[in-house]
């Protein structure tokens, strides 16, 4: 990315080569100017003039709403705080544009580079080098740092054996304990300190850290011996990987022409800057810069960018601009459909319990969606789309889902009948971008108690009926035999005796007496009438009771069918008020009657009525069924 700052005429100036990376957004550390070398005493050696301020990354985690980081430096490396004439265009267009500064903290590390002179006197002052290292971290910490944790320092100083590197102080927050255990510290001179493996502890500490707040490093050295004690390159490429500036201060009555120049390789790649410091409070400049770059100050306005590319921000302040780059890789939304189960069993709690009593009458559909370009945005529209047996449904809301993408659609199956549907979720979010889940299917299972087994109706028998003549045992069969045999003689003669007497008498006048005639025997009479279906192709099949359940199930059914289109409880056919009815059970495919398909209320059946379930076809006939010739 191209940081460089511009004037009004356009002309770059490549003062600070300050590197970017796309992973880190709002973090480039090089924002300080040069502070300077203090030439023979207190104060700033070289300060640039005027300010300078770049820009960061933009962060569109929230889009289109845009987060840009903007970083200032005065002369001295204080953040710029006037931005009242601050202007941005994005893609050449100018756009509203709020500042806001958000706590960020920082995070220091002090390297002492504890030569043989480290503990001299080299002034007036009576203090050692030591001691007015000392005073200024402890100004630091008592001045500078916050007290509410924000900010941690950490102390490096040789290792107990001269090599390396160790740490009296890491990662501390609290002022009071940073100040008590410097001045406790008493430094062992070197001849040689191993300062080159203390920065690089303090450079893999700061990636380390990684916390978001500002890094810095301070070395408090001499620098006459930096030529041959550190390797720069080396450094300054492990200091702009993390983007972090590197300041010194160097120690001594006097800072030369030499140790100007050794502190100016590590600093000016690495965007830091160098004080000289006969005195504690010279080092403040870089204190009070250091303060106010505590607080990071970001540039937030709303986009104007519906597709993807590469645009360019540029921000004026004055005559100084800035400019970075919004690259934008939208991508439409991922919705999917996440059933717990592949059924819904709805239930009844009778054998005839129509379809909208059933039980559930709402089911819920789990869905979740996910942004696979990071940029999670509102949704305009959530449709839920249902095809299945009674065609095809949508149900809309305006529900957004929660953190994690997680959201829950409303099925109404109250009439939703038995078979198999395809569920498919649609969103649109709030740049245009629309998505369709994958299809899902899902079976409804309509289940009712089996009915109770029918008590046959009573027979009426007339006061008249002769009762059936009682069974014969075997054992009397052959004394009934003989009886009946004299019963036979005594009637042959007695009717002779009676054709005798004809003969010899003569008629009387009166006419005879009619014959005896028997009475007839009274029909059998019950309360369910004989009626039959005609089934194609198969055969006829007699209704043997008042509650027939039809379908494809023979655990249930007492008519079991095998068809395309029958369900495994399809229909039923009830006795009920002296009539026969008609009943769907929910079936998906339906009941017809005479080419009409039932709705929830039963119908009557009459004599050679059609019924079609699934692709058979039956006639419903009153009587018995005709007997089949052999």
């Amino acid at each position: 990315m191209d940081n460089r700052q511009e004037d009004d005429t356009g002309n770059s100036h490549g003062a600070v080569n300050c590197k970017w990376e796309v992973t880190k957004v709002g973090k480039c550390w090089q924002i300080l100017a040069v502070v300077g070398l203090v030439l023979g005493g207190a104060g700033v050696l070289a300060a640039q003039e005027g300010g300078r301020l770049w820009l960061g990354e933009p962060d569109v985690a929230a889009f289109p709403t845009v987060r840009v980081p903007l970083y200032t430096a005065d002369s001295l490396g204080a953040p710029i705080n006037d931005l009242s004439r601050l202007s941005l265009r994005e893609n050449g267009i100018p756009l509203d544009v709020t500042v806001t500064a958000v706590p960020t903290g920082l995070d220091i590390f002090f390297v002492l580079d504890t030569n043989a002179d480290f503990t001299v006197v080299d002034d007036n002052s009576g203090l050692t080098r030591a001691e007015k290292v000392t005073e200024s971290i402890v100004q630091f910490a008592g001045r500078f740092m916050s007290r509410n944790g924000d900010d941690q320092v950490s102390v490096i100083v040789p290792g107990e054996d001269g090599r390396g590197g160790r740490f009296l102080i890491q990662n501390r927050s609290n002022p009071d304990i940073i100040a008590q255990t410097i001045t406790a510290y008493t430094p062992e001179p070197l001849a040689e300190t191993p300062l080159n493996a203390m920065l690089n502890l303090a450079l893999e500490q700061a990636a380390q850290n990684g916390s978001g707040r500002y890094q810095a490093i301070l070395l408090f050295t001499d620098g006459g011996q930096l030529n041959r004690q550190l390797v720069f390159d080396d450094l300054a490429t492990a200091a702009q990987a993390i983007d972090l500036p590197i300041f010194t201060a160097i120690l001594g009555a006097t800072a030369d022409a030499n140790e100007l120049a050794n502190v100016n390789r590590l600093t000016e790649p690495t965007g830091g800057g160098a004080v000289h410091m006969p005195a504690p409070d010279d080092v403040t400049p870089i204190y009070l810069a250091w303060q106010g770059q505590a607080n990071q100050t970001w540039l937030v306005y709303q986009s104007l960018q519906t597709k993807n590319g590469r645009y360019p921000i540029t921000v004026n302040l004055g005559n100084v601009r800035a400019r970075t780059e919004l690259a934008l890789a939208l991508a439409a939304p991922e919705v999917a459909v996440q059933l717990p189960s592949a059924e819904i069993r709805r239930t009844g709690r009778a054998n005839d319990t129509s379809l909208a009593d059933l039980e559930p009458t709402h089911a819920a559909v789990p869905v979740v969606v996910s942004w696979p370009d990071g940029i999670p945005r509102p949704l305009t529209a959530v449709a839920l789309l249902v095809g299945g047996p009674d065609g095809q449904t949508s149900a809309i809301t305006e529900i957004q889902p929660d953190a994690a993408g997680r959201l829950e659609m409303d099925w109404d199956v109250q009439l939703a009948r038995e078979g198999i549907y395809q569920l498919v979720v649609q969103v649109a979010d709030s740049l245009g971008y629309t998505a369709e889940s994958e299809p899902v299917s899902v079976t409804i299972l309509i289940e009712r108690p089996d009915p109770p087994t029918p008590t046959p109706a009573p027979t009426i028998v007339p006061e008249t009926a002769v009762p059936p003549p009682p069974a014969i045992a075997p054992n009397r069969l052959w004394l009934a035999l003989g009886l009946s045999l004299l019963a036979g003689l005594g009637a042959i003669l007695l009717l002779w005796r009676r054709w005798r007497q004809s003969r010899t008498l003569p008629e009387p006048d009166a006419a005879p007496a009619p014959e005896s005639i028997a009475p007839e025997t009274a029909p059998i009479l019950t309360g369910l009438l004989p009626a039959y279906l005609e089934i194609e192709g198969i055969q006829s099949q007699p209704l043997t009771g008042d509650n027939i359940i039809i379908g494809r199930d023979e655990t249930i059914a007492q008519l079991a069918l095998d068809g395309p289109g029958v369900a495994r409880l399809h229909a039923r056919i009830r006795w009920r008020d002296g009539r026969y009815w008609l009943y769907d059970e929910g079936s998906a495919a339906g009941t017809h009657l005479n080419f009409e398909r039932l709705g929830l209320a039963p119908r009557p059946l009459q004599d050679g009525d059609q019924i079609q379930i699934g692709r058979l076809r039956l006639h419903f006939r009153l009587g018995e069924p005709a007997e089949e010739e052999e």
